[in-house]
C-alpha cells in the first residue's frame, strides 16, 4: 500500500504580508545576489504536479507570458501581488499580459508563472507519474533597478506561512497506529472464538465451570489418543479445542513451538475425551511445523502436527538523506537535516524542481519480517507548493527498498519523511544485532 501526499498551493493573497522588504534596493557591494535565469525556458508538467518560473518586478511596467506547448492542454496562471491571479488554458500559444503598477511593486516584487494540467489527474498508487503536457514558456517584464541581495530573497521565504496540512492525505501512517489496530482486531478475534468453543463444549453437555472433570474416565489402557483439533495452526493466544480419548481428569497438553522448545499450553477445560486450551504465549521465533501432544496418568500421546504462527511486532523505518544505503538527489539537498527525513532549500532558485530519491536500495530484512507498507509527504513547507510521494517500493517482501518522487515550485523550501512500516515475529529483530553475523 502506497499513499500521495501534496502540500497545498496557498492563494497568492497572503504574499503582501511576507515579501515587502524584497523592494529593489540595490544590494551592498559586499552581499551575494540572485540573478533571474535567461527565457526562453522548457517544461514539462507530471500528472499531480506544477512547472513553475518565477522572476522579480522592481519597477511599474508591461508584464508579458507567453507559453507554447508541444504537447498536451494546460492551465498557465500568472501569480503576483494582485488582488486576484491571471489565467489561460488550453494548448499552442497562450498568453497572458498585465501591467505592474506602483503599488504592485510596493507590496512585493515577487512574481511566479505556474503551468499544471488543464484537466489534472493523479499518478496511480505507488507508480512513477506521467508526463501530461510539454513546451516552452517566456517571459518579458520591466527591468531590474538592481541586483537583489540572497538575504532578502530570503527573508520572503522565512516570513511565508507554514502549511503543514496536506493535500488529499494526513501524514505518514506509523506501526503505532497499525500495532494498536491489530492488537484490538486480535484480542476481538480470540475472545469470539473462545465463546464458539465454549457454546460446543456446552452442547456437548462437557463442564465449562472447572479445570478438570469429576466424571470418573472410560478405562483405556492405551493411554490418551488425539483424533482432531478446531484448529490446525495459530498464533499465541489463539483457543485450541483437542478432542479425544484417554484424556482422564488431568493431564498437560504439550506445544512444540521450535526445534528446542516445548511449551506446556494453558488448561481451561479437561475432560477424557475433551481438552480447550490455547496457544502459548511464546515470543523470540519464528514460524514452525510444530506438533502437540497429551500426556496423562503417565502416559503420552503420539504427537499431531500443529503449525506454530508467532504473534506479530511492527515497526517503522524512517531513512533519512545522509544514510549509507541511500541515493538522494543532490538539488537543493539542505546541508544540516539531522532525523527529519529529506530537506531541501529552493528559496533562491527561480525555476522549480522534480526528482527521485531511493532508500534502502540494498538493504534486506532478517528474521522473518517483511514491508507491510511505504509512504512518504512533506512537512514544514515554505514559499509556494511541494509534494513527495512513494513511485516504487517492495511491499510483502523481505526489501525495504523504497523510490521517492518530490517536487518543488520556485522560491519554495520543504522537508519531507519516508516511513516504512516493517512487521515480523513477535520479539525477534529485522537485522542481524553482529555485522556479518547469519541470522
Amino acid at each position: 500500500m502506497t499513499t500521495l501526499f501534496t502540500a497545498e498551493l496557498p492563494e497568492w493573497k497572503v504574499l503582501p504580508l511576507f515579501a515587502a522588504a524584497l523592494i529593489a534596493a540595490a544590494a551592498p557591494a559586499n552581499a551575494q545576489t540572485v540573478k533571474e535565469p535567461t527565457w526562453p525556458q522548457q517544461f514539462q508538467v507530471l500528472q499531480g504536479e506544477n512547472a513553475s518560473f518565477g522572476f522579480l518586478v522592481t519597477q511599474p511596467g508591461p508584464i508579458k507570458v507567453d507559453v507554447t506547448t508541444q504537447t498536451g492542454q494546460v492551465q498557465v496562471e500568472l501569480l503576483g501581488p494582485t488582488a486576484q491571479s491571471l489565467r489561460k488554458t488550453g494548448s499552442g500559444t497562450l498568453e497572458i499580459t498585465y501591467t505592474a503598477t506602483a503599488a504592485d511593486v510596493q507590496k512585493s516584487p515577487i512574481w511566479l508563472v505556474v503551468i499544471s494540467e488543464a484537466n489534472p489527474t493523479q499518478p496511480a498508487a505507488g507508480h512513477p507519474p506521467q508526463v501530461v503536457a510539454t513546451g516552452s514558456i517566456r517571459v518579458t517584464h520591466p527591468p531590474s533597478t538592481g541586483p537583489i541581495a540572497q538575504s532578502a530573497l530570503k527573508s520572503h521565504v522565512a516570513a511565508a506561512p507554514k502549511r503543514p496540512v496536506m493535500k488529499g492525505a494526513a501524514m505518514p501512517a506509523s506501526a503505532s497506529a497499525l500495532m494498536a489496530s491489530y492488537q484490538k482486531q486480535r484480542a476481538a478475534q480470540q475472545e469470539a472464538q473462545k465463546l464458539a468453543l465454549e457454546r460446543r463444549l456446552q452442547a456437548t453437555g462437557a463442564p465449562m465451570a472447572m479445570k478438570s472433570s469429576t466424571r470418573p474416565p472410560i478405562k483405556m489402557t492405551l493411554g490418551p489418543h488425539i483424533d482432531s483439533m478446531n484448529i490446525t495452526h495459530g498464533q499465541p493466544g489463539d483457543w485450541l479445542l483437542i478432542y479425544g480419548s484417554g484424556f482422564g481428569t488431568a493431564g498437560e497438553a504439550h506445544v512444540v513451538v521450535n526445534p528446542h522448545m516445548d511449551v506446556k499450553a494453558p488448561q481451561n477445560v479437561w475432560t477424557d475425551t475433551k481438552i480447550l486450551t490455547s496457544v502459548p504465549a511464546v515470543t523470540g521465533i519464528g514460524g514452525y511445523v510444530g506438533k502437540i501432544y497429551v500426556q496423562s496418568a503417565g502416559k503420552q500421546s503420539a504427537a499431531v502436527r500443529f503449525d506454530f504462527q508467532p504473534d506479530t511486532d511492527w515497526f517503522d523505518l524512517t531513512p533519512v538523506e545522509t544514510m549509507d544505503d541511500a541515493h538522494v538527489d543532490k538539488t537543493d539537498l539542505a546541508p544540516v537535516c539531522g532525523d527529519r527525513g529529506v530537506c531541501r532549500d529552493g528559496s533562491l532558485d527561480f525555476w522549480g524542481h522534480k526528482g527521485d530519491d531511493i532508500f534502502y536500495g540494498t538493504t534486506t530484512l532478517k528474521n522473518g519480517w517483511i514491508v507491510h507498507e511505504v509512504n512518504a509527504g512533506p512537512f514544514d513547507v515554505n514559499g509556494f507548493s511541494a509534494g513527495a510521494y512513494p513511485v516504487d517500493s517492495r511491499v510483502g517482501t523481505i526489501y525495504p527498498y523504497a523510490k521517492v518522487h518530490w517536487w518543488m515550485d520556485s522560491f519554495t523550501s520543504f522537508n519531507y519523511a519516508v516511513v516504512i512500516i516493517i512487521k515480523g515475529p513477535k520479539g525477534t529483530t529485522y537485522y542481524c544485532p553482529v555485522a556479518g553475523q547469519s541470522c
